[in-house]
């Protein structure tokens, strides 16, 4: 509506114009005696006057259009997402391509112009015949694809096409595409990580619900039995208790991983850093935890150089270092049968900068299929038996928190392993420098 009510040109100089020319011949009417070559003259003016706004209008329509033309390019060529014209008829082609494509996939305008398959070109064969079909216009009832893409540097990344077909009105035939294209790789990465979070939380779930089920069923049957008076000696009962003991703490161990677990991967676990020798660090390792594998029978062997180590300094939790010493320790005793020996190793990586702690055992090892999963949340290696009959215990928790204690000391942690014939786990702590 506003358009209709501008004030154009024209809208002014007609009026003014024709007012100005009747004026002229009414006055001249009372001078010069009307003839009919008057009327004439009169007609030709009038026409000449409404010719002359006829033109200023079409100048100035042009005008805004080319106004209007100008801009929609700059809002076009400035748009962060990529715009096209993809023409179908007589042959295949962008006519047109928004600058922003250089910034999505790294190649300039000229690419696509000179290649109409360009966009087949940056992702897999099924993808592209996908994106084949979209320029096509072979699926009407579908205006909207994502894709996932290379660009020019070889990173990946997802792309969002939306097109709409323009068909010839006669034949509704599709003549051309007309569309947009953006790089939507947070929004696809955060589906992404949504998914991953509801997996991850129903396996926590089915996790809980099994590891819970076990040791309560247990626990349960026994208070039963000394109810009911099923069991009833001083000595049966004395043994169901320590069963009830035993299942007890594995639910409170249980617990108390799983609340780890979840603080520090929601950041709310705190650390008290300190600054300490590489001695230090190794001692209280070897103090706090040795005795365990010595108790269970094992022989161990250590490598330390105590007077080297002691030069070197690094900024560690030692609670929580002690944590996944324990951890691997604890592991060596459970995965190992007849042959219970246990090599420890401290030592520093000068050229890395880094301070190395090893356990090797010679017991059952792990396949090396699932040696990549070995610190995932609750897996636990197929071969968790002794003897092929015993069942190892565990909650496939201990080696996760390992690494994420790792991770909070910008470590690193890692196996390796030999099926059948032992395991080594090895973490990686940075050494201080000074600055």
């Amino acid at each position: 509506m506003t358009r209709y009510l501008r004030a154009t040109p024209t809208y002014f100089l007609e009026p003014f114009l024709w007012g100005a020319i009747k004026s002229v011949f009414s006055i001249a009417e009372t001078v010069v005696p009307v003839t009919s070559s008057y009327y004439v003259t009169e007609i030709l003016m009038s026409n000449l006057v409404n010719f002359c706004i006829l033109v200023i209008y079409v100048v100035y329509t042009q005008q805004e259009s080319s106004l209007a033309s100008s801009l929609y390019r700059t809002v076009v060529d400035n748009s962060k997402d990529v715009i096209f014209y993809y023409k179908l008829q007589p042959y295949e082609a962008f006519e047109y391509i928004s600058p922003s494509i250089r910034e999505v996939t790294g190649y300039p305008q000229s690419a696509f112009y000179d290649n109409p398959n360009m966009f087949q070109t940056l992702t897999s064969y099924r993808q592209a015949e996908e994106i084949r079909d979209l320029f096509t216009a072979k699926f009407p009832a579908r205006d909207r694809i994502v894709i996932e893409m290379t660009n020019k540097n070889g990173e990946s990344f997802w792309g969002e096409f939306t097109c709409t077909i323009i068909r010839k009105k006669t034949t509704n035939e599709p003549i051309a595409l007309e569309g947009s294209f953006r790089d939507i790789t947070s929004i696809k990465s955060a589906e992404l990580n949504q998914i991953e979070a509801t997996k991850s939380r129903n396996m926590l779930l089915s996790y809980i619900s099994h590891e819970l089920r076990t040791p309560i069923t247990s626990i349960a049957g026994y208070l039963t039995a000394i109810s009911d008076g099923t069991i009833s000696s001083k000595e049966e009962k004395h043994e169901a208790m320590e069963i009830i003991t035993a299942k007890t703490l594995i639910l409170k161990k249980l617990v108390d991983d799983l609340g780890q677990l979840s603080k520090m991967q929601t950041h709310q676990f705190t650390f008290d850093f300190t600054l300490c020798t590489i001695t230090d660090a190794a001692d209280l390792l070897i103090t706090s935890n040795i005795g365990d594998a010595r108790a269970a029978g094992f022989e161990i062997s250590i490598d330390y150089d105590e007077i080297t180590l002691s030069h070197y300094w690094a900024v560690l939790d030692l609670d929580r270092i002690n944590q996944v010493f324990s951890n691997l320790i604890t592991n060596a005793i459970k995965y190992s049968d007849t042959h219970k020996e246990m090599h420890i190793t401290f030592k520093v990586d000068d050229a890395a900068e880094n301070f190395i702690v090893s356990v090797s055992d010679k017991g059952m090892g792990i396949r090396e299929s699932q040696l990549a999963h070995v610190f995932d949340q609750f897996y636990r290696a197929e071969n968790n038996q002794k003897n092929g009959h015993t069942q190892i215990e565990g909650r496939g928790l201990g080696l996760t928190l390992c690494k994420e204690i790792m991770l909070a000391h910008q470590g690193d942690i890692y196996a390796e392993s030999t099926f059948g014939e032992g395991s080594t786990f090895t973490f990686i702590i940075p050494l201080y420098k000074e600055v």
